[in-house]
């Protein structure tokens, strides 16, 4: 069966000032043909990192019990994980600018693999983290590899709708995940957990060695540590690419911080539905995709900056509403599960759109754009979190926090379009 193709879209040649793709022209102008990529394996390869992050939070207190940690020594494979994922995604973008994409996803998906094996075999504790940062640090890639492929194969219309299917693809993982965890962990023990993963890694190594091609055509300069910090300067000074992965953070990962109160929001707030916690998070999830979904079929007919900015500035009077709506109703779940599902729909809406913006700041180093977007990403979500944990559970806390972070993610935008407009009227 063949790949299903994507857009493509021809670069432009390298200038002394990188600037914003303007994407109605690039789809005038296909002139060169691109590698096609298949995205269901890229989606699927997008998944492992944060699907392998939440499956193994059910078995904690199992895998705790067995190497004789406490709970917080074992929260440590939770709290590392993280950290790999962070700063994995820092070196995966400029070495695939130097060396192109399919070595480092290839690389990357192996290293993940020794990590899984680790783990699956882990004797101690020290063991058991050391192999979970292998495990975060190669499957970060595929974040990385998967945003970067799409941007290079696709513009426009074509970009937003697989972006989409990533995003979707991201946040259904991450949603089953833990259901998954807590049946295999109860079947068939901890450790078997990883054995599912490593099977399922394997395949889709496999997959990616027969069916990924190339889709770097521009290698950047030999790779440096100097390099890669100009790199990375070059795209912290553009306020196009600030603003639009700021706004894109905000609408993807403020959501965290409703992960993180939900289970304590609720048992205080809202006890008679405790039970239907489970929905709860459903609304989260659901919000999420059906706004990447729609999305998609938006960038048909609306350019990606409407599409960012009707996303977020709805994210946000979103966000306002739950915080008014719970300061009026605090013992109503509809001011609660409303608000919320129209947030993580509209954000859900606008993240494809930012995220593919923010990858043409730069046409010449989309790698390196694609590992500080999710850096960013990373760094506002460990941020509302931490907030959350803070400031409290409540909802008036958690309300503002989010608030807040949705205005940053507005005004983010409304500076990256301002700098944008300016540069396409030069």
């Amino acid at each position: 069966m063949n790949a299903p193709a994507l857009a493509t879209v021809e670069l432009p040649e390298p200038d002394e000032t990188p600037a914003p793709v303007d994407d109605a022209a690039a789809d005038r102008a296909p002139d060169a043909p691109r590698p096609r990529v298949n995205l269901l394996l890229m989606a699927m390869t997008t998944a492992v990192a944060t699907f392998s992050m939440h499956v193994f939070v059910p078995a904690l207190p199992a895998a705790a019990a067995a190497l004789s940690a406490s709970p917080s020594q074992i929260q440590l494979t939770v709290t590392l994980y993280l950290v790999g994922l962070a700063l994995g995604q820092i070196v995966h973008g400029p070495i695939s600018d130097r060396f192109g994409r399919r070595p480092v996803i290839l690389s990357g998906i192996s290293i993940y693999l020794v990590g899984t094996v680790g783990a699956l075999l882990a004797p101690s504790l020290g063991t058991l983290l050391v192999a979970r940062v292998l495990q975060s640090v190669g499957s970060c890639a595929g974040l990385v590899i998967g945003r970067a492929t799409i941007r290079e194969t696709s513009s426009g219309p074509g970009a937003v709708a697989a972006l989409a299917v990533l995003a979707s693809a991201i946040t259904l993982s991450s949603a089953v995940a833990p259901l998954v965890g807590s049946y295999l962990s109860l079947l068939l023990g901890w450790r078997m957990l990883f054995a599912v993963l490593l099977v399922a890694a394997a395949i889709i190594l496999l997959l990616l060695y027969l069916r990924f091609p190339e889709t770097n055509s521009e290698r950047s300069a030999p790779l440096s540590l100097s390099g890669m910090a100009l790199g990375y300067g070059r795209l912290l000074r553009l306020p196009a690419f600030m603003g639009y992965s700021l706004c894109g953070a905000a609408c993807t990962v403020t959501a965290y911080a409703f992960y993180a109160a939900l289970p304590f929001l609720v048992g205080e707030e809202l006890p008679h539905a405790s039970l239907g916690i489970g929905f709860i998070y459903l609304a989260v999830v659901a919000g999420s995709i059906l706004g990447a979904l729609t999305a998609r079929q938006a960038a048909r007919r609306m350019s990606l900056d409407s599409i960012a900015l009707i996303g977020t500035s709805g994210a946000t009077l979103a966000a306002v509403a739950f915080l008014i709506g719970r300061a009026i109703a605090p013992d109503t779940v509809a001011t609660l599960v409303a608000p919320l599902f129209l947030m993580t729909y509209a954000g859900g809406f606008a993240n494809p759109g930012a995220a593919t913006l923010a990858m043409s700041a730069n046409p010449h180093a989309v790698g390196t754009a694609s590992s500080l977007y999710g850096f960013i990403q990373m760094a506002v979500g460990a941020l509302v979190t931490l907030f959350v944990g803070l400031v409290g559970h409540d909802s008036l806390s958690v309300g503002w926090i989010v608030s807040i972070s949705m205005g940053s993610g507005l005004a983010g935008l409304l500076i990256a379009r301002r700098s944008r407009r300016q540069h396409l009227s030069d």
